[in-house]
């Protein structure tokens, strides 16, 4: 199966609730402050910043409270470490003259892959609310659910039972198959992004 370069590589999942005792819940590690990651209590649009609940070489995930809604999100926000740097006033741009159009070129790539996510309505892949822009970057709203990377839960001594691992892998399944249905590959299905949530799910 072929896709155009146009869209986005990676698809996240999410499996539907899989209660099991044999599951061990874990809660997300605390991430210490980032001198890029907006503080808490900042706006965006109809949100509030409630605390950062990840951050890495392509952005910072918060969590947040969307105001209209009453509801707790994760919001993602492009902020590629190599490429750009917060500003005093809260925006972003990129660390270099040289860098900018690499830093479009990835910021379009990031609204693409919100987008795209947007329009898949299926229980096992995750719920992309919108996607918009300000401060020179982008931001992804997404519903917030709880959990640990798989990559972090085996080191902590987390086992899997053969039972479990059945469902787990039938519900990640059922996600790439409305992925592929829609004509999108993942293409980075791998520990690290694969959450295990309160419940036992995949996220």
């Amino acid at each position: 199966m072929s896709v155009s370069t146009a869209r986005p590589r990676h698809v996240q999942l999410k499996t539907r609730r899989i209660p099991s005792a044999e599951s061990a819940v874990m809660q997300p590690v605390p991430v210490g402050p980032s001198r890029q990651a907006l503080a808490p209590g900042y706006r965006l649009r109809s949100f509030t910043i409630d605390g950062v609940l990840g951050q890495g070489g392509f952005g910072i995930t918060y969590l947040a409270h969307d105001q209209a809604r009453d509801l707790a999100v994760a919001i993602k926000e492009y902020l590629p470490s190599e490429l750009a740097m917060r500003q005093t006033d809260s925006t972003v741009c990129p660390i270099t003259e040289n860098r900018r159009e690499d830093y479009a070129w990835g910021l379009r790539r990031f609204i693409a892959e919100g987008e795209t996510l947007a329009r898949f309505d299926h229980p096992n892949i995750v719920f992309v609310h919108e996607v918009f822009v300000t401060n020179g970057t982008a931001y992804m709203v997404m519903s917030y659910e709880k959990g640990v990377s798989f990559a972090d839960y085996l080191p902590a001594g987390g086992t899997l039972s053969e039972r479990w691992l059945k469902r787990m892998l039938v519900a990640i399944v059922d996600g790439l198959h409305g992925v592929h249905e829609a004509g999108y590959i993942h293409r980075d299905i791998k520990p690290a992004n694969i959450m295990i949530g309160d419940f036992g799910e995949v996220l």
